[in-house]
């Protein structure tokens, strides 16, 4: 499981699309990289197994939302489908390991993408303000008292140098701090890692 500032994220397979904060996120992602009919495949087949109309649609070459799944497997449900053999057992593998290497595809060719993805970067810095607790020593060093406004900055610098720069030189500017924006950067640094 991806491990971002110590907050836990699940694997990008149909784990994060069950997530109720990241699931919807996830898709539209995926429709944006011309990848829908993974989720959709994995959404519709998690409710309903029917090989009748899901065939056309997802194993068939030529359908709406092909999935992208091992040519033995697209063989079988093609044999199993030229056989009208809808009510046959053997779907039950077809299913199974299509849904294994959907799951597998999307983890390998999206995960990455998805965490460095602007939109989760912003769901992100929303969680980092909730799990992130002030140290004394960070507080003491930076002789401030203000948590809120040093909670900020320290979520500016864990999400984007220049933010966190920006931030820092802002805190010195206004006096919040007798510290310059290096010796923020260098006191946040002892504490936490950033950007």
């Amino acid at each position: 499981m991806p491990k971002i500032d110590n907050i836990t994220y699940p694997p990008a397979d149909e784990r994060l699309l069950k997530n109720k904060d990241l699931g919807f996120m996830y898709r539209v992602f995926l429709k944006k990289r011309a990848a829908d009919e993974n989720w959709m495949f994995l959404d519709t087949t998690a409710k309903k197994i029917d090989p009748r109309t899901q065939y056309p649609v997802y194993f068939d070459d030529k359908g709406k939302y092909a999935i992208n799944v091992d040519s033995k497997i697209k063989l079988k449900a093609k044999e199993l489908a030229e056989a009208e053999a809808w009510k046959s057992n053997e779907w039950k593998k077809v299913y199974a390991d299509s849904r294994k290497s959907i799951n597998k595809l999307m983890e390998v060719n999206f995960e990455a993408d998805f965490y460095k993805s602007p939109a989760f970067k912003e769901f992100h810095q929303k969680a980092l303000y909730k799990a992130i607790r002030i140290p004394k020593g960070l507080k003491d060093q930076m002789k401030m008292d203000d948590d809120s406004l040093l909670l900020e900055t320290v979520v500016m610098f864990m999400a984007d140098k220049k933010a966190g720069a920006k931030a820092a030189k802002n805190l010195s500017a206004r006096k919040k701090t007798p510290l310059s924006p290096d010796q923020i950067r260098k006191a946040i640094g002892k504490f936490f890692k950033l950007a």
